[in-house]
């Protein structure tokens, strides 16, 4: 039986909201961002909330390197990774698509591949989620 104590997720990730990086704002940002670009693309609200935890876990792994990273850029990733987790997967080319045309944000098919990467390097590929 497992205990929720032991976790890695407990006792790596449950930390309190002063030690996200100072960029908090463009996170809170970008949350609402994911959200409706979860939403035009018809996400299940569980692949938005996994994405989001991904976003926060990227945060927090990142640290002072967050700045390095446009966030939204971040976003889609996260929703591309969280699509894939949670079984409901879209290709890649779709996602550049609808950030594009539906969210007004611009970027390439290579740049969501190569942060996807970033993002499960930073992870350290653990993908287990509790909410």
């Amino acid at each position: 039986m497992s205990n929720f104590w032991e976790s890695s997720h407990c006792r790596r990730w449950l930390v309190p909201r002063t030690a996200l990086p100072a960029g908090r704002d463009a996170l809170i940002e970008t949350t609402r961002w994911m959200v409706v670009l979860g939403c035009k693309a018809r996400m299940r609200q569980r692949v938005i909330a996994t994405a989001i935890v991904l976003l926060r876990r990227f945060a927090l792994a990142s640290g002072s390197d967050w700045d390095e990273y446009a966030p939204r850029a971040v976003g889609v990733a996260c929703l591309y990774v969280a699509a894939k987790a949670e079984e409901c997967p879209m290709q890649a080319k779709h996602w550049v698509r609808y950030a594009s045309h539906h969210a007004g944000y611009v970027m390439q098919l290579p740049e969501l591949l190569e942060l996807e990467m970033h993002v499960l390097e930073a992870l350290d590929a653990c993908r287990v989620e509790d909410h």
